[in-house]
């Protein structure tokens, strides 16, 4: 079967509505959200992380509250040894897309104000190559190239997602080829 892709915010809530995303051509630049999401922006970019593969084969696995009962233990352990005004630093190391450190921080900073968390990734964002005719590219920091978007088809450039349509191999080697010559 054909299939496109999901490109726009009004074709993810369509396509959502009807069926879950797993192995769906979703653009990883629906990804985006403002600085106050919505909780429909919250859930979308939880949907789409879910999905989310990186250069290396990464994925991003996670879901809310998944780890309190570890956060719960932690800040008893962490209160029984440390004075509420401790100036603490906690940190997360390949925190993902960083979910499950920030609902750690809600408990963690309430009960030490004074605290500091830091969380990161080898990959925290990704950017966006904008072509003329609504072609896109979904890049990594380090300019390695994730997806293709040329409408109506959203195909990934990733090794590790390789493309099993016929048509949609020979669209994603147009796209690395084209990626090739922006250099």
């Amino acid at each position: 079967m054909l299939t496109f892709g999901i490109y726009t915010v009004e074709q993810y809530a369509r396509a959502r509505a009807k069926r879950p995303l797993s192995g769906a051509s979703v653009s990883y630049g629906l990804l985006k959200i403002g600085d106050n999401p919505t909780e429909q922006e919250i859930s979308r970019f939880e949907d789409i992380s879910l999905i989310f593969c990186t250069s290396n084969g990464t994925r991003r696995t996670t879901c809310r509250q998944r780890m309190q009962d570890v956060d719960a233990a932690t800040l008893e352990l962490l209160q029984r040894c440390h004075q509420q005004r401790a100036d603490l630093l906690m940190q997360d190391r390949g925190a993902s897309s960083c979910l499950t450190s920030a609902e750690f921080a809600g408990c963690f900073f309430r009960a030490f104000p004074y605290a500091n968390l830091e969380a990161s990734d080898r990959l925290l964002w990704v950017f966006r190559i904008s072509l003329a005719k609504g072609k896109t590219y979904i890049i990594e920091p380090d300019g390695e190239p994730l997806q293709y978007i040329s409408p109506p088809f959203v195909v990934s450039l990733n090794a590790y997602k390789r493309e099993r349509s016929p048509l949609r191999r020979i669209i994603a080697a147009q796209g690395k080829r084209l990626f090739r010559q922006l250099g």
